[in-house]
């Protein structure tokens, strides 16, 4: 039985609905990846063609498949790297849990706040990925990749920012803003003064002050 407090009751409901909507987040990867998928790789094949050949989807993984020539004792081929987009993705299911755990009006518009914000939310996975991407370009392969495209100065710096920012602070960060910003009504009755209302009430009494000259 759910607690009476409605913040206690929330947070179970939030703590019952990760497990689930990891589930299903490591489950259909392969279909919400593939926009992210496609995404990146126009991106990279159009914005560094001397560079990348292509950007494969290997189930949950992006392959970076180089024009570098690499040999070895099988022979020779192509320099290829492996990256993992689900660690840019656990925003995903936190916001799902938190839309599934949160009332609306209509589950169709629990509904639509699901799929809106999900859609939302993947632009920050292609940010994560991309950088990731930049990440082993300019400094996995740096001396490789340096006849090719210049890497250096502010532009390692700047790689080196969204790398962190892509990794550290969007998954985390993003669904809690997107999440806060479409459920203003659930928070303020959850927790009243949450939101500090920006003009004096009209049935106030003035402030006392200096009588007007």
């Amino acid at each position: 039985m759910l607690p009476h407090h409605p913040v206690h009751r929330f947070l179970i409901q939030v703590l019952l609905w990760l497990p689930v909507c990891f589930l299903a987040w490591y489950w259909l990867a392969g279909v919400w990846l593939w926009p992210v998928w496609w995404l990146v790789q126009g991106l990279f094949t159009a914005t560094l063609p001397t560079l990348v050949g292509d950007v494969e989807m290997n189930g949950r993984l992006f392959e970076l498949v180089t024009r570098l020539k690499t040999r070895s004792e099988m022979g020779a081929g192509v320099l290829s790297l492996d990256v993992r987009p689900l660690v840019y993705a656990y925003s995903l299911p936190l916001y799902a849990a938190l839309t599934l755990s949160a009332p609306a009006r209509t589950r169709l518009r629990k509904a639509l706040y699901l799929v809106l914000g999900l859609l939302a939310l993947l632009p920050f996975v292609v940010w994560g990925a991309s950088f990731e991407i930049l990440k082993h370009l300019a400094f996995t392969l740096g001396s490789e990749t340096a006849p090719f495209v210049d890497f250096s100065g502010g532009r390692r710096e700047f790689i080196g920012w969204g790398y962190q920012f892509g990794y550290l602070i969007l998954p985390g960060v993003a669904p809690l803003v997107l999440w806060i910003a479409l459920h203003r009504d659930f928070l303020q009755d959850l927790a009243p003064g949450f939101f500090r209302q920006t003009a004096p009430d009209a049935d106030s009494p003035p402030n006392p002050g200096k009588a007007n000259p």
